[in-house]
């Protein structure tokens, strides 16, 4: 057999760098393109790592795997002449991976300096000697292998010399001073190695995602979740014990057996934050990130073969899903029954998986943005676990493979008889064909698909379109925890079972109320955990509770609403209470929900003739505006501002008191068409009511009459801002501002009762929507 040149190990990121000293990103590679996502994404899957091993039944087997990597060795004096004085014997030219190295060089150095500040910190305030002397001890071997991750040591006779581990070949020079390192990677890790390592000093293309480093490893030293703070995150918090993992890692974390500083771990546990507990936590993740996550290093001196390999492993560029892999678990499964009972269960799992109108890959494959492909497979995974049995299954890659094979497992223990196996496997197989019914068919019915609404059609037409705006919402919120329960609900309609569709309608209706009640006030806290209790006692299909539906649901809501089942005294359903609470609503902060109010408060609603600027309770069917469409519609998509957001000569100064921040309050918000939004912001009152005026009149006629009347009294009309207007739909909202008039005062004290009007009527139609009957 002949021998390959090439050499392929699976090899920890201590093992890669120790191994290969230093590498270079050649001149046809692209730029560092890394950032915030991305570096997010692999702090949390080393910390996902350290929540794994305080939980795990066998250590071992609580790796990470982080991809492979592919190089080409090239010899000193040979190859490598061109890279400086002071280069390595041999060079390790980075063919794949070049993006994961740097970040892990990148992402060690910051550990590093992490640990120096806190080891610091410990060691002027700790009382024991003894931890004191074995923390310099466990410290120094950190600070070896870190270093080694973003610095190569070239050793001189008089002292060795630390230089970036990763340099870029067109930029780069080995060489001890900072001018042959041109490079934004090759120039931070200098900064560092030489200990200009300040977050204010990295002033390069890099600086962002060392910012972001210190930040979520300041989060993990504080024993918090990484996370981005200024942006939404469907992603679940996970939380660990450092005494579990300490006890469980044993001497591997110290690099030794030093039982004081156990001790002395378990001992400061109990006071949360301390330089100790927040080093220890740090210490964790270094060890974790150096010992337990591996890399596939694929090295060769033959450039064709590095090419030939890069080519065969990179062919799609998107890593097997748990999704993916699953599939060959259930086909594999299928394979052991008889040819006779396989060939059905093979045909029903082809179906699941490739059907081209509720198939998972097409699904899947709606989106064409690979990240955010990976996003919705990810979501699939732990909105089925919900679906199936109430369980939390965090967006690991590892975490959600084996959920799915233990979930199937489990379906089929103990069974040995064929025919029972494959009844099994195709109940199984069933409940995942409904649950990616509703995955598909709910892009459907956001996007008012006929087909779909069919089976809705035995719902009155309020309700239905008041379900789909609820869904509309819920989608936009990234609300994505309740799919699951609307999809046990909408199976029943697919079953074709009576009153179902009334079912999964009240249902939609109910979580959205919840959902819109419990935002403002406790923010997403408890939510899981809600529909989490919800699903695994009631709902899902392992539930042992079977006869679920609609009213079970709401009273369970209302339940935690009244605050019945925890400490809180708060009363979501307490109409005084609430509207109290959620004065406080601000677009900036809930732009989502600041809109569903500002619609249902326009349905059936009109100008309060008692009091100029409120609106009132209206006919049924009068102005209607609970529809999907309403929600969609781009006339209503801006939400404008009515008193300007900074103060300008004529309108109400206490709009403007930081304390009440009214400006901002839903009094003073209306939707508006986008482009109209930009034309109007900053006008005086009267220019604004004009408008405002304007978009209300239906009537082609009235409006030309009022552009007359409005030149007579001066003012007139931008041509442009008038075609905007001319082509808006969905004005009636507008009345109760005109109310007001072009020479009424729009101040502080109409903004507050229009506020608290706006959220007494919406708390009235969300408990309407949450309301039992029995």
């Amino acid at each position: 057999m002949t021998q390959l040149p090439i050499d392929t190990k699976v090899k920890s990121i201590h093992d890669v760098f120790k191994d290969a000293h230093a590498f270079v990103v050649p001149e046809y590679q692209r730029s560092y393109q890394w950032g915030e996502a991305q570096v997010l994404g692999l702090v949390r899957d080393i910390y996902l790592s350290t929540f794994f091993i305080s939980n795990s039944t066998n250590l071992d087997h609580e790796i990470r795997f982080l991809g492979s990597i592919i190089t080409i060795i090239k010899n000193k004096g040979v190859d490598g002449i061109q890279y400086g004085s002071l280069q390595p014997n041999l060079l390790h030219h980075i063919v794949d991976g070049q993006q994961r190295l740097t970040t892990f060089s990148l992402l060690a150095a910051v550990i590093l300096q992490k640990l120096r500040v806190i080891h610091e910190e410990v060691i002027q305030f700790h009382p024991d000697n003894e931890v004191k002397k074995h923390l310099d001890t466990v410290f120094l071997r950190y600070e070896s292998h870190l270093k080694s991750i973003y610095a190569y040591t070239y050793k001189q006779t008089t002292e060795d010399v630390l230089l970036p581990a990763i340099i870029r070949a067109e930029n780069d020079q080995w060489e001890n001073h900072s001018g042959t390192f041109s490079s934004p990677v090759a120039r931070t890790l200098y900064k560092y190695i030489h200990g200009l390592n300040e977050v204010t000093r990295v002033k390069n293309e890099n600086k962002t995602n060392v910012v972001v480093m210190h930040r979520l490893l300041d989060q993990i030293a504080n024993g918090e979740f990484p996370k981005n703070h200024d942006k939404d995150d469907s992603e679940e918090p996970y939380f660990y014990n450092p005494y579990e993992v300490v006890i469980r890692l044993k001497n591997q974390l110290w690099y030794g057996n030093y039982p004081n500083l156990d001790n002395a771990v378990l001992f400061e546990l109990a006071q949360q934050q301390t330089p100790l507990l927040k080093l220890v936590r740090v210490l964790i993740f270094a060890h974790v990130f150096l010992h337990r996550c591996y890399v596939n290093h694929v090295s060769t001196n033959d450039e064709r073969w590095a090419f030939d390999m890069f080519i065969g492993l990179n062919t799609s560029g998107i890593p097997l899903s748990a999704v993916e892999t699953f599939r060959a678990y259930l086909l594999q499964k299928a394979r052991v029954l008889p040819k006779n009972l396989s060939y059905e269960v093979t045909r029903q799992i082809q179906h699941l998986f490739i059907d081209s109108n509720s198939g998972i890959e097409p699904y899947f494959d709606r989106e064409r943005k690979p990240n955010e492909r990976a996003k919705r497979v990810k979501e699939y995974v732990t909105a089925f676990a919900l679906y199936m049995d109430g369980k939390k299954v965090s967006y690991d890659l590892h975490d959600q493979r084996r959920y799915l094979k233990n979930l199937y497992d489990a379906e089929l223990h103990q069974t040995t008889d064929y025919a029972e196996q494959q009844k099994k496997q195709l109940h199984f197989i069933h409940h995942m064909k409904i649950f990616t019914q509703y995955c598909v068919q709910h892009d459907a019915l956001i996007s008012q698909s006929t087909p779909v609404l069919q089976h809705l059609m035995q719902v009155d037409d309020f309700h239905r379109d008041a379900s789909m705006l609820a869904l509309g919402f819920l989608d936009d919120s990234n609300h994505v925890i309740v799919q699951p329960l609307l999809a046990r609900f909408y199976g029943l309609v697919l079953h074709g079972q009576p009153h179902a569709a009334h079912e999964f309608v009240e249902v939609c209706l109910a979580v959205t109320a919840f959902f819109a009640l419990w935002r403002p006030i406790r923010g997403t806290n408890g939510l899981p955990d809600t529909y989490r209790k919800l699903m695994n006692e009631y709902v899902s299909v392992r539930s042992e509770f079977q006869q679920w539906n609609s009213k079970i649901v709401k009273r369970f809501l209302l339940e935690k609403l009244t605050s019945q089942a925890d400490n809180s005294s708060f009363d979501h359903t307490n109409r005084a209470n609430w509207v109290a609470a959620a004065t406080s609503i601000r677009a900036k902060r809930f732009k989502e929900l600041s809109r569903f109010i500002l619609l249902v408060v326009s349905h059936q609603t009109q100008q309060d003739p008692g009091t100029k600027g409120l609106m009132k309770e209206a006919a049924y069917g009068y102005q209607p505006y609970l529809t999907l469409g309403h929600w969609l519609s781009s006339d209503l998509k801006s939400i404008e501002h009515i008193a300007p957001q900074t103060s300008t000569e004529g309108w109400d100064k206490r709009l403007y008191d930081p304390q009440s921040n009214l400006v901002d309050s839903l009094g003073n918000l209306v939707l508006m068409p986008i482009d109209l939004n930009s034309s109007l912001h900053n006008n005086t009152w009267p220019m604004k009511w004009t408008y405002y005026r304007y978009l209300a009149l239906g009537n082609p006629d009235l409006r030309a009459q009022f552009v007359e009347e409005m030149k007579q009294k001066g003012i007139t009309l931008q041509k442009s801002t008038v075609q905007l207007l001319n082509h808006a739909t969905y004005a009636g909202h507008m009345d109760p501002i005109v109310a007001v008039g072009m020479d009424g005062t729009w101040g502080a004290d109409l903004v507050e009762r229009r506020t608290k009007r706006m959220l007494e009527i919406f708390h009235d139609r969300m408990m309407q929507w949450l309301h039992v009957e029995e």
